[in-house]
């Protein structure tokens, strides 16, 4: 098995809507039990809301994705979740999600901020963890 280096991840990357630096997501070996931690939060959190989250849904889609494969590609997995979700596939909350597990297989979630409100729809720029 090939170790994946933060070279190999974030050396040549092609520009995206949401920008070079989000073009593919890497899982390091150093943060594959926090995110096994965060997915099982996760899948917790969303078992108590009531309405749906469609957050919280897409990061337990792409974390899945994410621990199987070790990688995920931004395209793909956009391309999954419209067809899984069709009309009421949220854009804006399919970015965060991104965000947050890109942040969470980089750096272990140490540049997130503590979101106070209760659903990105009310403030976009802040993520919760």
């Amino acid at each position: 098995m090939i170790k994946i280096t933060p070279e190999m991840a974030f050396g040549e990357l092609e520009n995206t809507e949401w920008g070079a630096e989000n073009r593919m997501m890497v899982l390091f070996d150093e943060n594959r039990a926090l995110v096994e931690t965060k997915l099982d939060e996760y899948v917790e959190r969303l078992a108590k809301t009531e309405k749906k989250d469609p957050d919280l849904s897409y990061r337990i889609d792409i974390g899945e994705k994410l621990l199987a494969e070790n990688q995920v590609n931004p395209d793909l997995i956009l391309a999954e979740l419209k067809a899984k979700y069709g009309d009421s596939f949220n854009e804006r909350a399919f970015i965060n999600a991104w965000a947050v597990l890109k942040e969470y297989s980089r750096h272990g979630g140490k540049n997130l901020k503590q979101r106070k409100s209760p659903s990105p729809d009310q403030d976009p720029n802040i993520t919760m963890r």
